[in-house]
């Protein structure tokens, strides 16, 4: 009886809910502390990050956690700072926060990034086929799925 209890919390707590995250480190630690089944349980992640971290090396082992997550199904992540979308800095900048992206292969329901600024085509030439849809602040840019 208590078995059955917790399969359906767990359910309710990980299938049902968004975890939304603020920096790669948060869903890192997050992941640390869990068993992998209630990992691989999760849905839907969201990322709102604020703030361009130092790490490039973080946000890879985030990428790479999130592609090993097997129950996901809805993934969206936007690049903004509370006073308005960021600046995503200069080509190299932006190949190292949407290539480890770019590496989450499984198929996912919806897979959307949000980008600062106006579309100019630099990121969808650069970048090539991308597994996401990206968005802009002011409206869709590309969808390769």
């Amino acid at each position: 009886m208590k078995s059955h209890r917790y399969e359906e919390i767990t359910k309710v707590v990980y299938i049902q809910n968004t975890f939304d995250f603020d920096t790669p480190l948060s869903l890192l630690m997050f992941a640390h502390g869990m068993q992998p089944a209630h990992l691989n349980s999760i849905k839907s992640l969201a990322f709102d990050l604020r703030h361009l971290w130092t790490s490039e090396d973080m946000w890879k082992q985030c990428c790479e956690l999130i592609a090993g997550m097997q129950g996901l199904s809805q993934l969206k992540v936007r690049f903004h700072h509370p006073g308005g979308l960021i600046n995503l800095g200069g080509p190299k900048r932006q190949r190292d926060l949407l290539g480890p992206l770019c590496e989450i292969k499984m198929k996912l329901d919806v897979f959307e990034v949000e980008v600062p600024g106006e579309a100019d085509g630099w990121i969808e030439r650069e970048m090539g086929e991308m597994p996401f849809v990206l968005l802009r602040a002011s409206s869709r840019v590309k969808s390769s799925k």
